[in-house]
C-alpha cells in the first residue's frame, strides 16, 4: 500500500497534467487529509485551483480534506473555487462549516470579494450567512464585497452586506456604482428588509445552506460517467428553508447545477 506521500505524488502529477478521471480514481480519504507541499497546498486547493469541481466534490465528500487549509500565500479551497466560478464546489465548502471564510490572501481578498467579483450571487448570499466573511475587508486595491456587489449589479448581494453594518459604503467611488447603490438604498426599507433571493425565492439564512450532502449530490449523481466515489455514501436532501415550496434553482433532485456565469477569470484579474 502507498504512502500518503506517494499517494500526493501521483495526484499532483494527475493534476498538472490535467487527468481528472485518474485523479478522481486516486482520491481515498488518507490523500484528502495528506498536509500537502511545503507550500501548503492540499489535494483539495490542488483540485480546486486546477478547475476540477468533480475531484473536489470527492475530497469533500471523504469528510478529511481540512477545508479551511491555506497556502503560504493565503489561498483556500474556497478562494480557488471562487476565482474559477465553480458554485457547487463553493457552497459544499461553505456547508462543511470549515471553509475558513474569513481567511485573507496576500492581496487582502477573501472568499467573499472574489465571489462579488465573479458575480456568483448565490456563494456571496451563503457566505454573508455564515456571519464570518468580513464584508468589511478590503483588499490591496482598496476593492470591497461592495464595490464588486454593485460593480456587478447583484441587487440581493448589496442589501444583505449593507444590512452587516460593516460593508464600507464610502468605498464605493465609481459614479455608475455609486448611482446604483444609491437607487437601492431608496428603494428599500433597511430597517425592514427581508432578504429574498429571487432566483432561489428563499430567505437568507445559514439555515439554507447547512446541508452538505445536497451540494454533493447535485454534481456527483452523473460524476465521470458512472464513476462512483469510494469508501463514501453521499445521500440526497433538499435544501432547508425555501419558500412558497420551492426548491433553489438548479438545485433540483438528479439535476447538476449549470454555472449560469460564464466567463472564465484569470488568475491576474484576481491576484495582480
Amino acid at each position: 500500500m502507498t504512502s500518503p506521500k506517494q499517494q500526493y505524488k501521483a495526484f499532483k502529477t494527475a493534476i498538472y497534467k490535467n487527468k481528472s478521471k485518474l485523479a478522481l480514481s486516486l482520491v481515498t480519504p488518507e490523500l484528502a487529509s495528506y498536509a500537502g507541499d511545503k507550500h501548503g497546498y492540499t489535494a483539495l486547493i490542488l483540485a480546486c485551483e486546477n478547475n476540477m469541481p468533480e475531484v473536489a466534490l470527492a475530497l469533500i465528500a471523504t469528510g478529511k480534506s481540512n477545508p479551511g487549509n491555506y497556502t503560504v500565500y493565503g489561498f483556500t479551497a474556497l478562494m480557488n473555487a471562487c476565482v474559477k466560478t465553480m458554485t457547487i464546489v463553493a457552497l459544499a465548502l461553505i456547508a462543511t462549516g470549515e471553509s475558513n471564510p474569513g481567511q485573507v490572501d496576500v492581496y487582502n481578498n477573501t472568499a467573499l470579494i472574489l465571489a462579488c467579483d465573479s458575480n456568483m450571487s448565490e456563494v456571496a448570499l451563503a457566505l454573508i450567512a455564515t456571519g464570518k466573511s468580513n464584508p468589511g475587508q478590503n483588499n490591496i486595491y482598496n476593492d470591497t464585497a461592495l464595490t464588486w456587489a454593485c460593480k456587478n449589479k447583484m441587487e440581493a448581494v448589496v442589501m444583505a452586506l449593507l444590512a452587516t453594518g460593516e460593508s464600507k459604503p464610502e468605498l464605493v467611488t465609481n459614479p455608475d456604482d455609486k448611482k446604483f447603490l444609491k437607487k437601492l438604498i431608496n428603494k428599500y426599507s433597511m430597517t425592514s428588509f427581508i432578504y429574498t433571493s429571487k432566483k432561489a425565492n428563499a430567505e437568507l439564512t445559514a439555515e439554507n445552506y447547512s446541508d452538505i450532502n445536497y451540494y454533493l449530490t447535485a454534481e456527483t449523481q452523473n460524476a465521470g460517467k458512472g464513476t462512483t466515489i469510494k469508501g463514501t455514501t453521499i445521500k440526497g436532501t433538499t435544501i432547508k428553508g425555501t419558500t412558497q415550496g420551492t426548491t433553489k434553482k438548479g438545485f433540483t433532485k438528479g439535476k447538476t447545477r449549470r454555472n449560469q456565469n460564464k466567463r472564465q477569470l484569470t488568475k491576474s484579474r484576481k491576484h495582480k
